[in-house]
């Protein structure tokens, strides 16, 4: 015991005191150091690091946060960044900065729609361990059929669920999809047959929880009847779990997403690794257990016009509701084993120009793997943006 406090106290002097003459484990509890959890207090002790690789490179640099759930806002300073933000995080071959939670149960980050909760630019060997994020409010809804119009339908939205107007923009929105799952409060699923995706362009309540959708296409193309229960999603007007780019040896371990589910890895990043994690439904609403996780996918591997990217590792993931691919694939090598997808409103597993991309013990259900092997030109149609 008095070694390890001992030894937690060298690695506190190592970071703010001074260099090291040999690499070591600094561990920093940034809830005691800084006085709370907060967006401010991480990415200041997120800057710390950055200077301590400058004179100790190979140092590992672990910033702790404990258990509870924290509400994680960038506040009043207008200069205050939105997101975890480990740009330029560079350490040496041997060093590493590592954001630990107590595990994916255990420790919640609660972000604000609209921004990206994690962002990263030329960061390398960076990992997030044992964390859950999520977001303030729901992004997808609910609710059932009440009457099949000409060019609409109407539907009674479950209670408690947001409206078309609270999880987007009911006047002209982007992405905006309706799809029938079984009629079930504690599991819904995506109902197997005669169901593609409906697409509505504009909603207006007509009555206290009750909504009219306009469509795209007329009922006559679309499998919705009285009764049905329908999702209801509508692609997020800015923000997501990550994003980053020319990044290098990333790793989600131990996380899980809820409410709000895509990421990216863009521009030239490569050798990312996304162990033991999963997106998830949240809890039951009113007794009523959500159809859709969020209104978006999941991690997203490249885009079609993007560079190859390789060293990707997926490793014991599940994911449940997507609202769009549970894992997309663009130009992309690597491997995937030990994955489950159920009930995905796209796709399970969408790979792009991505033969090198190897599958091996992974169940789907409901949750179809696609294959393009075509180069992208011209329209993006059936593509994630």
């Amino acid at each position: 015991m008095l070694f390890a406090r001992i030894s937690r106290l060298v690695g506190a002097l190592f970071l703010w005191g001074g260099g090291s003459a040999t690499a070591a484990t600094v561990n920093i509890d940034i809830q005691k150091k800084y006085g709370a959890i907060s967006l401010s207090a991480i990415n200041h002790a997120i800057g710390e690091a950055r200077t301590h690789f400058a004179s100790n490179p190979n140092d590992v640099v672990v910033l702790h946060v404990p258990a509870g759930v924290f509400s994680l806002t960038s506040g009043t300073d207008p200069e205050a960044s939105p997101s975890i933000d480990v740009s330029d995080v560079t350490p040496g071959p041997g060093g590493q900065l590592v954001l630990r939670g107590a595990g994916k149960g255990q420790t919640t980050l609660v972000f604000t729609m609209g921004h990206d909760e994690i962002v990263g630019h030329n960061a390398h060997r960076v990992s997030f361990i044992g964390l859950h994020f999520t977001v303030d409010h729901m992004t997808a809804s609910q609710g059932h059929v009440a009457q099949v119009l000409p060019d609409a339908v109407v539907l009674r939205l479950e209670d408690g669920f947001p409206t078309p107007a609270e999880i987007g923009d009911a006047q002209a929105p982007k992405g905006a999809w309706l799809r029938r799952f079984t009629d079930s409060a504690t599991n819904p699923q995506l109902e197997p047959d005669d169901n593609e995706q409906v697409h509505w362009v504009r909603a207006e309540p007509v009555a206290p929880r009750v909504w009219r959708f306009d469509l795209k296409r007329g009922p006559d193309s679309t499998p919705l009847s009285v009764g049905d229960l329908v999702a209801i999603k509508e692609k997020p007007a800015g923000g997501g779990t990550f994003r980053f780019t020319e990044s290098s040896d990333l790793t989600f371990d131990d996380v899980e997403w809820t409410r709000a589910t895509r990421g990216v890895f863009r521009s030239g990043t490569y050798n990312v690794k996304i162990l033991n994690s999963s997106i998830e439904r949240g809890p039951a609403v009113d007794g009523n257990v959500p159809a859709l996780a969020s209104s978006g996918g999941g991690p997203q591997f490249g885009q079609p016009r993007d560079p190859p990217m390789t060293g990707i590792v997926v490793s014991n993931f599940t994911a449940t509701g997507t609202g769009d691919d549970a894992l997309a694939f663009f130009n992309a090598s690597g491997t995937v084993d030990r994955v489950t997808i159920a009930d995905s409103f796209a796709r399970g597993i969408m790979l792009f120009r991505s033969d090198g991309v190897v599958l091996t013990n992974v169940n789907v259900a409901r949750a179809p793997v696609l294959r393009v092997n075509q180069r992208a030109h011209g329209s993006r149609r059936g593509l994630p943006e």
